[in-house]
């Protein structure tokens, strides 16, 4: 890469008329490769969608040098699978019940806490390792938060108690 001369040295080098026409050239150069980026995104899509390019669309060759590409460069446009699947649409339009609606219900994270939780007192780090056994999972980044906050909720319920720090026992 070709280092660039401070302002001070253009300025002193050229006159504001060449400044003015460099600047001209440059903006030249970057609208043609927009345009020339616009068409490419266009043949793609049209390749993608089966749609056939009038004579008229159709671009003759290509004018511009292509810059080297800094940063990430956009990859070109991949067919993409289906969101859903034949099989998946046949059994939705006839009515059946897909895998996921036949699991049950989610049951909430209160009652598995009761459920988990003993006359003795548990830590938290042994109240998530029971949960995880019974079937729970929390779509949250940190699951001991979301557990801290039920907990608090449940000791002021008082259907839970506070034994000790981070210990909790029925109440």
């Amino acid at each position: 890469m070709t280092q660039k001369p401070d302002k001070q040295t253009i300025l002193s080098s050229y006159t504001t008329d060449e400044i003015v026409e460099l600047a001209k050239k440059k903006a030249k150069i970057d609208a043609e490769q927009t345009l020339s980026n616009a068409w490419d995104h266009l043949s793609a899509l049209m390749d993608v969608f089966g749609v056939e390019q009038k004579s008229t669309m159709k671009r003759e060759s290509k004018t511009i040098v292509q810059k080297e590409k800094r940063g990430r460069g956009r990859p070109k446009l991949k067919k993409t699978e289906p969101l859903v699947s034949k099989k998946g649409l046949e059994k939705h339009l006839a009515g059946e019940k897909s895998s996921k609606a036949s699991r049950g219900k989610k049951v909430p994270l209160n009652e598995l806490v009761l459920k988990c939780l003993g006359k003795k007192p548990m830590s938290v780090k042994d109240l998530i390792n029971a949960l995880k056994q019974k079937g729970w999972q929390s779509r949250s980044n940190d699951p001991r938060r979301v557990l801290y906050l039920e907990l608090g909720k449940m000791v002021k319920n008082g259907s839970i108690i506070k034994s000790g720090r981070g210990m909790y026992e029925k109440g």
